[in-house]
């Protein structure tokens, strides 16, 4: 477990990332759907974004946890390298879309 404020932070950030996202899963398997657009369905919208920033900031907030405050659990390596792995994703997404 993590010794500092900010190491619960980020955890607790990246732990809400999952939260959120499955709130998303089960909003599509109750049968919404989006449109062509990103901000079609509004409530998809939310809580993709939501999810997202909650994914960015557990990784900064890691990066902060670990560098300043020498957080050494591993929880906190673990957000970090999820936070990491969803800033490539968005990253990627927004530089190359398909």
């Amino acid at each position: 477990m993590p010794h500092t404020k900010i190491g619960k932070w980020s955890v607790g950030l990246i732990g809400a990332f999952f939260v959120l996202l499955l709130g998303f899963y089960l909003f599509v398997s109750a049968g919404q759907r989006g449109g062509n657009a990103f901000f079609s369905e509004s409530s998809l919208t939310i809580l993709l974004l939501l999810a997202f920033a909650c994914g960015v900031a557990g990784f900064v907030i890691g990066i902060v946890a670990i560098a300043k405050q020498k957080e050494r659990a591993m929880l906190v390596y673990s957000s970090v390298v999820i936070g990491a792995l969803v800033t490539l994703w968005i990253a990627s997404e927004t530089f190359f879309p398909h």
